[in-house]
């Protein structure tokens, strides 16, 4: 990019000389000689009053109220018509002065339109002042506040528009017009901090007499830094704004510096720009030295002419020239900003000659976009660029799609037997959908009938329904097995639909008991006329003996005694009489005492105490005298048969049955407890040797021991077992099943709760757990096949769907 170049040019000496003059001096020196006389072309105004204060006061002047009103207050003041006057309003006054569209003109000769001193705080709206000779608006001195609001600020030749000599003094503008022959705004810089805050105004240096003044001018130092807000305002002159010391915020504003030929010019007391659009122009009173030290933030607006003093030909030849600090985000100029580092992103040049943001590498936010759907049209939306915020590309309409374009059925509910399903489709546009109903698939019944011991069915093999029951109609009787005197027969009829089979019992015709006896030496039967099987068999219910022959000592006595039941007579010889003892001396054998009671001798002696081994067969002695029954012998027990058990006194080994209840003693005799293998089966036998039926728990476990008629008596039970109507499972061991169990490839549920049916198959809906089967608050159900307790997998039960789990899942 080709600089300007500086032109520092001596012929405007004497005029800058007197610019600054007048900027670094007091405003008095270009003020009226005499501020507090009364201007003759008020003087000469007509008597009609122009000026209105509350509702009955009028004045022909403002200046003849605040005459009239010597001590500040809050006033508004209204005008009525247009005035001529040299408005002063004094210090510490509140003022809102209403032009209600008339014009306030300064008096011929007079410095001014309007001035506020020290402490006022002014609003002035809805009108035009116009003229006085050194500045229409003076802002003369002190820390004031002046507002326009929908006002137009008009100078004559060789004035200035709106001039600032205050300490801390605020000007605002709404919506204004303000007009220079030389600055349109004006701040002194050797006062103190200005603060300019402008919207939606117009502010324009006239050009013509004065070729190198800029519409604003506002001055600072290090030490009192000036504030410049301006939004959406139009600035036109030979240069727009120059700044000393002057922070800028600048916000969709419309700034040109006119000057055909940009310059900078640096002297002993200042500085000037010309020709550029926005510059910050500090110095240090040197004229090889500028060093701007203010921010200045553009964003959006257009910008003719130089921006900042980097872009000016030559300024290299400063040496230590050192640039203020510019933020460019948006706005279209001259010059390339972001040639110069005020700007973050690529600009490019336009076909109006400026340049812009190239929107490269930024970031875009669509505003607006709304897609087309099958019958409505939509918008792309518009880019903006989150840079600048300008528009990168304009929106276009979408047209709408037309027709749906659906895609494929996809089911959303599986038909079952007994409910419809649903099929769904989406357009692939719009994402309209379209819904169809799948018809319901109704039974299919199973091909074998399903039975119990009433009725028969069929059962569908998608749901498991019972189909087709019905009770079974059953044909005649057929004899199976005949009925003989001991076994019961059997006959049997089929349901002629299912073939299931219904058996009966043909009762046991009986034995045909003769009328005789017979017998033999140890007991008496009688026999079936038809079977010969005995019936009635006993022992022999004997008499007491009656000697038939006595005994001698040289010959053998006989006796007999008869069967009270049979009439059997049992004789024997009685042994002849020793003249010493029945057992020769030194001799063995068995000897019976006076009151019946057995002993025995050996080698002459009786055996006194204890077990003796006689003829293979055990006996055991106390006092002399064989024992019988129960008997405790170090801790264990033992039965020693008694009469008509077998050999009297002998030890019994093996089951042993004592009243109604069965005990077992081991090989040694010894009374077994506790679990016991005999023939192959398990017995579990009590603390007093009797045998257990029924359930039993060791030790935690649960064991089922057979009772009567549930085959071999107190036998452990295995495999699956039916107690009080409810199915069990026991395993090899004999422990009882709970919980989930595979057995045969097939999953069961056996109750888990100690509810009173522990271990029972279930059947039905279950809500339990999937680990151990226990009950679950979860929503975890499972189905057992009423029956056989089988679970379902991978099927619909009713409604609702089980999965390869059982879980039911729909």
């Amino acid at each position: 990019m080709r600089k300007r170049r500086v032109v520092l040019r001596n012929s405007m000496a004497l005029l800058l000389s007197a610019v600054m003059a007048s900027s670094l001096t007091p405003a008095v020196a270009l003020a009226d000689a005499n501020m507090e006389s009364v201007d003759p072309g008020i003087a000469a105004q007509a008597d009609a009053s122009v000026v209105k204060v509350g509702e009955n006061e009028t004045y022909k002047t403002i200046t003849e109220y605040f005459d009239k009103n010597k001590t500040p207050a809050e006033v508004t003041i209204q005008l009525t018509s247009d005035l001529t006057d040299n408005v002063r309003i004094p210090r510490k006054w509140i003022v809102t002065l209403d032009l209600n569209t008339h014009t306030i003109t300064s008096p011929s000769g007079k410095s001014y339109a309007l001035r506020i001193l020290k402490n006022v705080n002014a609003t002035v709206r809805n009108g035009k002042l116009v003229g006085g000779s050194f500045c229409t608006v003076d802002m003369y001195s002190g820390s004031m506040n002046l507002t326009l609001e929908n006002v137009t600020v008009d100078s004559v030749d060789g004035a200035g528009g709106i001039y600032d000599y205050g300490t801390k003094s605020f000007l605002t503008l709404r919506d204004c017009t303000v007009k220079g022959d030389y600055w349109a705004i004006y701040h002194n810089g050797s006062t103190a901090d200005f603060t300019l805050t402008a919207t939606n105004s117009t502010i324009a240096a006239i050009e013509g007499n004065y070729p190198n003044a800029c519409a604003m001018y506002i001055s600072g130092t290090k030490d009192h830094l000036n504030i410049i807000n301006l939004t959406g305002c139009t600035v036109t002159g030979p240069t727009g704004i120059e700044g000393k010391y002057t922070n800028m915020t600048l916000k969709d504003c419309d700034i040109e510096g006119t000057a055909a030929s940009p310059s900078f010019g640096q002297y002993n007391n200042g500085s000037t720009a010309s020709g550029f659009a926005v510059v910050s122009t500090d110095n240090t009173m040197q004229p090889d030295d500028p060093k701007p030290e203010a921010t200045i933030a553009i964003d959006g607006g257009t910008y003719k002419g130089l921006v900042g003093l980097s872009q000016l030909e030559g300024i290299g030849e400063y040496k230590n020239f050192k640039e203020a600090t510019y933020h460019i985000t948006g706005g279209a100029f001259s010059i390339d900003p972001y040639e110069y580092k005020y700007a973050k992103y690529e600009y490019k040049k336009g076909s109006d000659n400026l340049y812009r943001c190239a929107h490269s590498g930024t970031g875009k936010t669509v505003v607006g976009y709304d897609p087309a759907t099958c019958g409505d049209k939509g918008y792309s939306g518009t880019a903006y660029c989150d840079f600048c915020d300008e528009v990168v590309s304009g929106g276009y309409t979408i047209p709408a799609t037309g027709e749906h374009t659906y895609g494929e059925w996809t089911v959303t509910k599986e038909a079952t037997e007994t409910e419809a399903g649903t099929q769904e489709r989406s357009c692939s546009v719009c994402d309209a959908k379209e819904t169809q109903e799948l018809p319901a698939l109704g039974h299919t019944p199973s091909a074998a009938w399903k039975s119990d011991a009433a009725d028969h069915w069929k059962v569908c093999e998608g749901c498991g329904a019972e189909l087709e029951k019905a009770a079974h109609s059953f044909g005649d009787w057929k004899v199976m097995k005949e009925a003989a005197e001991t076994e019961a027969g059997s006959q049997e009829r089929a349901c002629s639909v299912c073939g299931e089979k219904e058996t009966q019992e043909l009762p046991a015709l009986g034995h045909t008991p003769s009328a005789a006896w017979q017998s033999d030496a140890g007991s008496h039967w009688k026999v079936c006329e038809g079977c010969g099987a005995e019936l009635e068999k006993a022992a022999h219910s004997f008499g007491e003996w009656t000697v038939t022959k006595e005994a001698t000592e040289q010959e053998a006595g006989f006796r007999e005694r008869s069967c009270s039941a049979c009439g059997y007579v049992q004789a024997e010889e009685v042994a002849k009489l020793s003249p010493a003892a029945s057992i020769p001396e030194g001799g063995s054998g068995w000897v019976e005492s006076n009151d019946g009671a057995w002993g025995y001798v050996e080698a002459g002696e009786p055996v006194e105490e204890g077990w003796k081994e006689v003829d293979g067969s055990w006996y055991y002695f106390e006092d002399e005298s064989m024992q019988t029954g129960w008997k405790e012998v170090d801790g264990d027990w033992y039965y020693l048969n008694g009469a008509g058990e077998g050999t009297e006194g002998s030890m019994a080994t093996g089951w042993k049955q004592d009243g109604e209840d069965w005990y077992y003693l081991e090989d040694s005799g010894k009374m077994a407890t506790g679990w016991q293998e005999v023939g192959g089966e398990w017995y579990h036998l009590g603390e007093s040797g009797k045998m257990d039926t029924g359930w039993k728990q060791d030790g935690g476990t649960w064991y089922y021991l057979n009772g009567s008629g549930e085959g071999t008596e107190g036998a452990m039970a295995t495999g699956w077992k039916k107690v009080d109507g409810e199915w069990y499972y026991l395993a090899g061991s004999g422990a009882m099943r709970s919980g989930w169990q595979r057995l045969g490839g097939t999953w069961y549920l056996l109750n888990a709760s100690h509810d009173g049916t522990f271990g029972a198959m279930l059947e039905g809906w279950q809500r339990v757990d999937a680990s151990a089967g226990r009950p679950t608050s979860a929503n975890s159900w499972y189905y057992l096949y009423p029956g056989s307790g089988a679970m379902a997998a991978n099927r619909w039960v009713g409604g609702y769907y089980v999965d390869g789990s059982g879980l039911w899942v729909r």
